[in-house]
């Protein structure tokens, strides 16, 4: 299916006559669509492993590893730190700052809880 799909998708760039007519969508589970945004986008940032940081370790420019990040924020929290952005505890004192995780517009909050879904069935293992 991802086959034809690809193939009828370049003969529409090239500018075959009557492609768009062939046009094909390829449906893939939400853990599938979660894995490939972990793996392209999470990744880049983010160990897999290790241990959670402090709020001052955060502070001073630890990131949290993938692995406990269920453990760290449910669901609705992640999707918006993800897609809109949100503050964190930073800090001793702990004090809620805006953090430097990038907000990632181009994800859909369905994208980014797929990405949390995906995580948490299949948490990093070191």
């Amino acid at each position: 299916a991802e086959i034809r799909s690809l193939v009828a998708y370049l003969e529409q760039l090239s500018g075959v006559p009557g492609a768009e007519k062939k046009q094909l969508a390829v449906k893939e589970s939400s853990y599938h669509v979660g894995e490939h945004i972990v793996k392209s986008t999470c990744h880049v940032c983010h160990n897999a492993t290790g241990p959670n940081p402090s709020p001052q370790q955060i502070l001073e420019g630890a990131i949290p590893p993938l692995a406990t990040l269920t453990t760290r924020v449910g669901l609705p929290d992640f999707v918006r730190k993800v897609t809109k952005g949100a503050p964190i505890i930073m800090g001793t004192p702990p004090t809620s700052y805006r953090g430097r995780m990038s907000v990632f517009v181009y994800l859909s909050q369905d994208e980014a809880a797929a990405a949390y879904l995906y995580l948490s069935r299949y948490p990093p293992r070191p």
